[in-house]
């Protein structure tokens, strides 16, 4: 629906193998940000657990406000209250 901003959320448990890489993909990133043709709105959602690297996600996601750090795996359920509330400033509900 184009009424309603896109949302993409990421999971990330690793530190990237090449941070150079990262950084190099972070205006095509920012561009996706941008309002389509159709009017949407795409906005990342970065969850890190485990060995995730908050720097890394940030360059995902573009603020520190989008990152969730969930810590280990068996954590991971304590972090969805986190990410709802990410999903509601973003839609607004």
């Amino acid at each position: 629906r184009t009424d309603k901003p896109g949302i993409a959320i990421i999971l990330v448990s690793q530190k990237t193998d090449s941070f150079q890489s990262l950084k190099f993909l972070e205006p095509a990133l920012r561009r996706s940000e941008q309002k389509y043709p159709q009017g949407k709105n795409l906005n990342f959602i970065a969850v890190g657990v485990d060995k995730a690297v908050k720097d890394e996600l940030k360059i995902v996601t573009g603020s520190e406000d989008m990152i969730v750090m969930a810590g280990e795996w068996k954590n991971l359920a304590d972090s969805v209250d986190d990410v709802l509330e990410k999903l509601c400033d973003i839609t607004g509900f």
